[in-house]
């Protein structure tokens, strides 16, 4: 059996989770006997694949293109849906959003800052509907086949799209390979983050209530903008106590 995986354009920028899923899905599928291919090439010649693996349901664009591409190669599609909540992309995600209304809060008080905030929400979440709800919904139900990581990711697919589609629960396994036993010592108190610093992850408030202890940080490159000018400044202050 051929199989062509599409992984996102921007992997050799951008790492991530779901990086790490597909190549090491593609991993185990050639140790089953599976022919693996890679591609992000929308427009790649499909014919002498027998199934296609897409990622990432949170890509909208991007994961349309290799759909098209896909049915029009008369492909059957296997649908790692990597999900997430679309309404973590809503203004109250944003470090610069919080500090405009600590603003409004200070200048006009809290009652009409809450009732601003309100407003802004709506109005985000129907601006962001038009633009991923049916898309996705589409994408969702276009899959032969949809692979959740859990049953709760399905569950919530289902209750925000009305999908009913066929599916099959892959957890993500843990690759021992990459941990060593260590003896245990006393190294005092700290908090380790391992993952790619962005806004859903609600980075900037960890570090804010795990200071005083140490930080270090590497691989500032990948993080969002102000995430970044945030770390740095909460570490100048750190340093300078």
């Amino acid at each position: 059996m051929k199989a062509l995986l599409y992984v996102r354009a921007n992997n050799n920028i951008i790492k991530g989770g779901d990086l790490v899923q597909i190549y090491k899905t593609g991993d185990s599928l050639a140790k089953l006997g599976v022919d693996i291919e890679y591609s992000s090439d929308q427009n790649k010649n499909l014919e002498r694949y027998d199934i296609v693996h897409i990622f990432n349901s949170p890509r909208i664009a991007e994961t349309k293109k290799f759909f098209d591409n896909a049915k029009k190669f008369s492909k059957p599609i296997v649908f790692s849906t990597i999900y997430w909540s679309k309404e973590e992309f809503e203004f109250g995600s944003t470090l610069e959003y919080h500090r405009s209304l600590e603003l409004f809060s200070k200048i006009f008080g809290l009652n009409l800052t809450h009732v601003v905030a309100m407003f802004l929400k709506k109005l985000s979440k129907k601006t962001k509907k038009d633009n991923f709800y049916e898309v996705e919904k589409e994408l969702l139900e276009r899959a032969d086949v949809l692979l959740p990581n859990s049953q709760g990711e399905m569950n919530e697919i289902e209750r925000v799209y009305k999908v009913k589609n066929s599916y099959e629960v892959v957890r993500n396994a843990v690759d021992t390979s990459l941990f060593r036993k260590t003896p245990i010592t006393n190294r005092g108190k700290y908090v380790l983050y391992v993952g790619r610093i962005e806004s859903r992850k609600n980075i900037i408030k960890l570090i804010k209530e795990t200071v005083p202890y140490e930080i270090h940080y590497s691989t500032l490159a990948e993080s969002e903008k102000y995430i970044k000018k945030e770390l740095i400044k909460i570490r100048r202050d750190t340093d300078g106590d």
